[in-house]
């Protein structure tokens, strides 16, 4: 009777941990669904890059828009303005009406600042490896890692609507980079 009851019993929390993970699945998909419709969106990220080296940090705001994303630095002060747009694998550094051509960046080695181009585009298209839902804190989140040609993405959402708040880049299994979402914005309308 005591199998019986605990066989119960597992099968029952084997399913429900399904459930979450479908669930998951499901509300990601349908947000990364929603997001392909927008013509385009913006977000704001504190960003932290580990060369092995030392750790750059940086604040930035990203905005994607007809396959293109650009990236204006607004933090540390000295970096404030400089902005990099990048499509497809070109890249323009642009500051006080100057632009130069980067060329054609490497998926390997990448710079940290095509990094939120590279995260747009990994949310926007990037293929679903797996999903989860926690609860921490009493908040609920959903977990999803990304594969992308660059390596993995993994980003934290909560929230409804669904919203981004934390990302983890990694490279050959090592988190390389990470990002706290600031603000998250599919309504984007430039300023006249």
């Amino acid at each position: 009777m005591r199998r019986t009851i605990l066989f119960a019993l597992m099968m029952s929390l084997l399913l429900m941990g399904g459930c979450g993970r479908v669930q998951a699945e499901e509300k990601f998909e349908d947000w990364q669904e929603e997001l392909r419709e927008e013509e385009s969106f913006s977000f704001s990220a504190k960003i932290a890059a580990d060369s092995g080296e030392n750790v750059l940090r940086y604040e930035a705001t990203a905005r994607w828009e007809d396959g293109e994303t650009c990236v204006e630095l607004t933090a540390p002060e000295v970096l404030a303005g400089v902005t990099l747009r990048m499509s497809d694998d070109t890249a323009f550094l642009e500051y006080d009406g100057v632009s130069l051509e980067l060329g054609k960046l490497p998926g390997a080695g990448m710079s940290p600042a095509a990094v939120l181009p590279l995260a747009a585009k990994a949310l926007r298209d990037g293929h679903l490896l797996s999903s989860a839902a926690v609860r921490e804190d009493g908040v609920t989140q959903i977990v999803c890692e990304l594969a992308c040609e660059w390596g993995e993405l993994t980003v934290w959402m909560e929230g409804e609507p669904l919203m981004p708040v934390h990302a983890e880049l990694s490279v050959d299994g090592q988190t390389v980079v990470t990002c706290e979402f600031i603000a998250w914005n599919t309504e984007y309308k430039e300023e006249v």
